[in-house]
């Protein structure tokens, strides 16, 4: 009798084991896996506008990014607050600087480049937003540029690239972000996307124009401000 009295114990704890050990298994299993960085993250909420307005008014060019849920893979280092470099337009006379990130607070300062799309110069298709009316709307005339156009970027320590503009497309803001974040089917192929809110003073659709690296990469002139028939489709 003692010594069945004293295996009591661990057959209890023994048959405790039996039961609970599957049920916390389970419960690790039944864990949510942890999710890859979505643009949806380092992007603002889905706010109407930085002046404050409602509905589909106002200028906030990334905005509806968040529904979409967009993973891209990091290529282009992140966090910086200083400009990252410059972009020139000839035919709008726009030089302005560039900033890390697609939020209000990046884009307030200057266009915005897309955090995980390539960077200027890279291959693949560096993607960039911009304001239209609100800040230093630096994409106020992207709507005026045409087929041909030169698009220069400049940064610290590199080559500057310049791309040819090839394409203007005007889509509804439901579809943009998969849209403008398309990267190129040819290996090497260096392309960059600028967007914005269209019609001015609305986001309901996005401006986006799309622009390919030249071959030789040479500063040539491009058109100058005023003239040119633009490509635009929507």
């Amino acid at each position: 009798m003692e010594e069945t009295r004293e295996r009591s114990p661990w057959r209890i704890a023994a048959a405790a084991a039996v039961i609970f050990i599957p049920a916390l298994i389970a419960v690790y299993l039944s864990r949510p896996e942890p999710q890859t960085p979505r643009v949806s993250q380092i992007l603002s909420s889905d706010r109407a506008s930085d002046e404050g307005s409602t509905s589909d008014q106002g200028d906030s060019p990334a905005a509806g990014a968040e529904a979409a849920g967009k993973r891209v893979s990091i290529v282009f280092k992140r966090g910086s607050r200083a400009a990252l470099g410059t972009i020139e337009i000839p035919a709008i006379d726009l030089r302005t600087r560039f900033f890390d990130g697609v939020t209000d607070e990046a884009v307030e300062k200057g266009p915005g480049h897309w955090p995980g799309t390539p960077g200027p110069g890279q291959p693949g298709n560096a993607v960039f937003a911009g304001h239209r009316t609100t800040f230093t709307h630096p994409f106020e005339d992207l709507d005026l540029l045409a087929r041909g156009d030169r698009v220069r970027t400049d940064m610290p320590n590199t080559r500057p690239t310049v791309y040819r503009v090839f394409k203007t497309t005007v889509v509804p803001e439901e579809r943009y972000v998969r849209f403008v974040l398309r990267q190129p089917q040819r290996k090497g192929a260096r392309t960059i996307t600028l967007f914005a809110c269209t019609p001015k003073g609305s986001r309901t659709h996005r401006i986006v124009v799309q622009a390919k690296a030249t071959p030789s990469n040479t500063n040539s002139e491009g058109r100058e401000r005023g003239g040119g028939e633009n490509n635009s489709s929507s």
